[in-house]
């Protein structure tokens, strides 16, 4: 089923790409398999920078530089710098910010001009690799998450660094989304699973939540 979504991603990645991207005629219509020319020695443009795909012809505008962002943890070059999961969108309700996973961390970048904002991680609330970050519909400075191994849900607001308890699930030791979860359409409901095991529905605006009948392992 992963598969399935990461094929899914890129397809609709692709058809974005060419439907609202800068090169909107840009586009090849081919049975093959198209590789990439000089995959393994290509040197992307410094973050913020743009290229040209030799291959579709579309603008790609990098964001992340990983070897010359500082962990704001380790004060070493990052390891990697990337969006969490494909299923899940890294951008908030108006496209201004976006949401990267350095290494340990989430950092807060600007959707306009790409600078990281601010690292969210070492003070106050941090927001660990593991936090499962997800935007609010309806809110752009809002995001829900939980930290790291614990059983609460908070919800952090990006412009005065606040993240008050949403709700705090005592029968379970932790709860996660596997990474891979999404806000529903309609911005009012999470589905996690509490220890791993037990899936459920959380509705945020009524404080309740309704278990799943489906196994964890079915959705794996």
């Amino acid at each position: 089923m992963r598969k399935w979504f990461v094929n899914s991603f890129i397809f609709g990645f692709v058809t974005w790409a060419l439907f609202n991207g800068a090169n909107a005629v840009a586009y090849v219509t081919s049975l093959n398999v198209l590789l990439p020319p000089n995959f393994s020695t290509f040197v992307p443009p410094p973050a913020g920078g743009s290229y040209i795909d030799p291959v579709f012809g579309t603008t790609i505008k990098r964001i992340s530089d990983a070897a010359n962002t500082i962990s704001a943890d380790s004060r070493l070059p990052s390891v990697f710098v990337e969006t969490e999961y494909p299923t899940k969108s890294p951008f908030n309700a108006d496209n201004s910010k976006i949401l990267l996973i350095e290494f340990s961390y989430f950092g807060l970048y600007d959707g306009a001009t790409l600078q990281r904002i601010k690292p969210l991680c070492c003070v106050g609330n941090i927001v660990a690799a593991s936090s499962e970050p997800l935007w609010s519909r309806t809110d752009p400075n809002l995001f829900y998450f939980h930290p790291a191994g614990s059983n609460q849900l908070k919800a952090y607001n990006v412009t005065t660094d606040l993240a008050p308890a949403v709700h705090t699930f005592s029968e379970y030791g932790s709860i996660s989304a596997q990474g891979e979860s999404e806000m529903s359409y309609d911005g009012d409901h999470i589905v996690l699973a509490g220890d791993g095991h037990e899936i459920f529905v959380y509705t945020i605006s009524t404080l309740t939540k309704v278990l799943c009948s489906i196994p964890l392992e079915r959705i794996q």
